[in-house]
């Protein structure tokens, strides 16, 4: 085991230079992700929102793309207030994977939300 302390040299974790939990080459590493979100506010009652993700796989040398590679993909959603308390959202996720080419994937998602006011 290394010291940080005893060495003029900087310490860098193992999972920062690369390598994997587990210790083998195909098992889970780091991953990084990276987002952008903008917000519309329409009228008082409803908002809408358009965002962009990106984060890397965990996943090391699987041997399909799928795993091996990371994910963009862009969400489209709204958010209604039906009252003072009451919140509807939907959203819509679509893989679209410019950079790697992953997997096509598409996610439908409704809420109804309660707030607690005090």
């Amino acid at each position: 085991m290394e010291s940080a302390a005893a060495t003029d040299l900087p310490y860098l974790e193992p999972m920062r230079l690369g390598s994997t939990i587990g210790g083998g080459s195909d098992t889970l590493g780091y991953t990084l992700m990276g987002m952008a979100a903008a917000e519309y506010l329409w009228s008082e009652n409803l908002s809408l929102t358009l965002q962009f993700d990106y984060y890397t796989t965990p996943f090391r040398n699987v041997g399909l793309e799928v795993f091996d590679k990371g994910v963009a993909e862009v969400v489209a959603g709204f958010s209604y207030r039906l009252a003072q308390h009451w919140l509807w959202q939907a959203y819509a996720i679509e893989n679209v994977d410019l950079v790697t080419g992953g997997a096509a994937d598409f996610t439908l998602g409704v809420l109804l939300t309660y707030r607690f006011h005090k």
